[in-house]
């Protein structure tokens, strides 16, 4: 059997034989038929030929992978598809393969080549894609699971050239979640910043866990301008909670001036003083395009809890007032 295996090799020319392993080998690796691949593995081993078999397998990998990334309509399922194909390849190496450090170099080689050959939109998925996964957390897989899934999508961030672009994309998603309580899980959040940080340094993700930090101060802020609301008896019916962020550490909105409800004005001087009193050199700008409202509202079929933006709010309570309607509101700005 193995001569004949060497004289079935060596009849054909070399660039014949090249088109013939791709087409076979193509059609081997997209039916996953993992034990026919590893017979030939072995038999390319025996006559020296793994030169050849490892160029059709780069072309099959940088083939499946161009038509993943170079396809507009397909953007949303990016990763989940580089995802599978990283996967599939992973375990024809292991499998068919033999575990071959050349054939594993080879995927990571293609894998940089064509994920960059479209400059940022990788990047930007993969940040959606995390965005995605930390909106919903553990709901939808263990723990376990869901560690694997980000330790295998930190190998796609890897290959990825535009760093500053994922981290931009990275910062607007990472803001939303914790502006708007979007966060399922702060274990998952500390998990991505760690492995990020291991990846980058801590250069990379200082500003981030400067946002995460920027919370944390604000809901002690928040609970201390409580109590002097509650004896100040200012702002009945309304509780505000304020966001005070750090703008070099936060993105760059755009200001937007907007008239309040005067019981929300009232609030917001009271804590601009409040701030001001024991932070002398600081300068509160407020950001009221950033927050979010929670409109308690009693409804002929009952009472119901509304969340929107401020724009939103504000126009909900002109109608209110203007039609005698009951409403609490809960306020949620920043500065």
């Amino acid at each position: 059997m193995e001569t004949v295996g060497v004289t079935l090799l060596f009849r054909f020319p070399a660039h014949t034989l090249e088109r013939l392993e791709i087409h076979r080998l193509c059609k081997l690796l997209i039916e996953e038929r993992h034990d026919d691949l590893a017979r030939m593995y072995i038999l390319f081993k025996r006559v020296d030929g793994h030169g050849l078999l490892k160029d059709a397998f780069t072309v099959y990998v940088m083939e499946r992978g161009k038509d993943i990334v170079l396809k507009p309509e397909r953007d949303k399922f990016m990763v989940e598809d580089l995802l599978k194909l990283k996967k599939q390849l992973d375990e024809v190496v292991t499998r068919s393969f033999q575990s071959s450090t050349e054939f594993d170099s080879a995927i990571k080689t293609t894998f940089e080549d064509f994920i960059n050959k479209r400059p940022n939109k990788p990047a930007e998925m993969i940040a959606k894609f995390f965005d995605a996964k930390l909106r919903t957390g553990y709901k939808e897989c263990t723990e376990e699971v869901l560690e694997d899934l980000f330790d295998r999508t930190m190998v796609l961030f890897r290959f990825i050239n535009g760093k500053d672009v994922f981290e931009a994309f990275y910062k607007n998603y990472l803001a939303r979640r914790l502006l708007l309580q979007k966060s399922a899980s702060d274990d998952a959040e500390r998990t991505i910043l760690s492995k990020l940080k291991h990846e980058c340094g801590s250069g990379f993700t200082s500003k981030l866990e400067g946002m995460f930090k920027d919370m944390k101060l604000s809901a002690d802020l928040t609970s201390s301008f409580r109590d002097t609301v509650q004896r100040d008896s200012i702002g009945s019916g309304i509780d505000l909670t304020v966001n005070v962020l750090t703008s070099s550490q936060w993105p760059t909105y755009t200001p937007v001036e907007m008239p309040l409800p005067s019981e929300i004005s009232a609030l917001q001087a009271s804590f601009t003083e409040f701030y001001t009193s024991n932070h002398r050199n600081r300068k509160l700008t407020w950001e009221t395009t950033l927050g979010h409202c929670l409109i308690s509202g009693n409804f002929p079929k009952g009472a119901k809890d509304l969340q929107m933006s401020i724009y939103q709010g504000k126009c909900l309570v002109h109608s209110c007032a203007a039609h005698l309607l009951p409403f609490n509101l809960v306020l949620r700005p920043c500065v």
